[in-house]
């Protein structure tokens, strides 16, 4: 059976965003102090909507967009796109929801859900897995409070962003500085995270974040240098602090893949969208390179 594209952008994050500084009428400030500012404005926010835009050497470009939560209990619901191929993703309480295609769902008995719980799915999951540590990773308190902590911060200073007056921040940090200390990952999680950088060749990440003047972040920018080439994500945030309430699949009509005997899948294996089996249309990426 033809393989399931479960298309990517990224972002998702979702996964390290930067601070504010003189803003808004704000006293002078360093980009650690603006940083962590807005970590604890995004903190206290909990929910936004996200547009993720995403160019990798390979795959080309992809996006998506949809709501995230983080914090206490991160969640997503996100439509990802690349090229023709589109999917739909839920993340609930670390497990993984992916609308099927009309031959996925026949193959189903006529549901319209898979289930991916990544601590008991099959190989074959790997690429749906992935998307199970998305909301944290994209979580843009966490990613503000890691790069206050160990990221290399300057501001480059103010900027128009459409109709909204911003600080513009740049932070670069290594891959393993930046995941340890992502405090919404896990143990496994950490390392789940720096294996998937590792087999990419990532050693360092780099990120622009734009902060209004309420200490919100608004944009963020990240970029990574991989053995396959440079490639970067856009996240744009809005309807900061937005109620948000992401619901799992009724179970009639969801499939749970762990049912699956091994190596076999509804319509094959779990890859994203040009045939790679992780988020962000690589090898099990972190959404957008992200690491928060």
């Amino acid at each position: 059976m033809r393989t399931i594209r479960t298309v990517v952008a990224a972002a998702v994050a979702a996964t390290l965003l930067g601070g504010t500084a003189a803003c808004g009428g704000h006293r002078e400030r360093t980009p650690k102090e603006a940083f962590q500012a807005a970590a604890k404005v995004m903190a206290d926010a909990g929910a936004a909507k996200v547009v993720l835009q995403r160019q990798d050497p390979v795959e080309g470009a992809s996006s998506g967009s949809g709501v995230l939560s983080w914090g206490s209990k991160p969640a997503m619901e996100l439509v990802m796109r690349h090229g023709a191929a589109q999917v739909q993703v839920r993340t609930l309480d670390g497990i993984v929801y992916l609308v099927a295609d009309p031959e996925q769902s026949a193959w189903m008995g006529g549901r319209h859900w898979m289930r991916f719980d990544p601590r008991t799915s099959h190989g074959d999951g790997a690429g749906a897995a992935v998307y199970s540590t998305w909301g944290e990773q994209l979580s843009p308190a966490s990613d503000l409070t890691a790069l206050a902590a160990v990221g290399r911060l300057r501001q480059v200073g103010p900027e128009k962003l459409d109709d909204m007056d911003t600080v513009h921040y740049r932070a670069s940090a290594s891959v393993a500085d930046l995941v340890g200390a992502s405090s919404d990952l896990s143990p496994e999680q950490r390392t789940s995270v720096l294996d998937a950088y590792r087999k990419q060749g990532a050693t360092s990440i780099t990120v622009d974040v734009w902060i209004d003047a309420k200490d919100q972040v608004v944009q963020e920018r990240r970029a990574c240098l991989l053995a396959k080439g440079s490639e970067t994500t856009s996240t744009r945030y809005s309807a900061i602090g937005m109620e948000v309430d992401i619901q799992a699949p009724l179970p009639d009509d969801t499939f749970d893949t762990q049912n699956l005997s091994s190596g076999d899948t509804p319509g094959g294996a779990t890859d994203t969208p040009g045939g790679a089996t992780g988020a962000a249309g690589g090898a099990t990426d972190a959404p957008g390179d992200a690491t928060g």
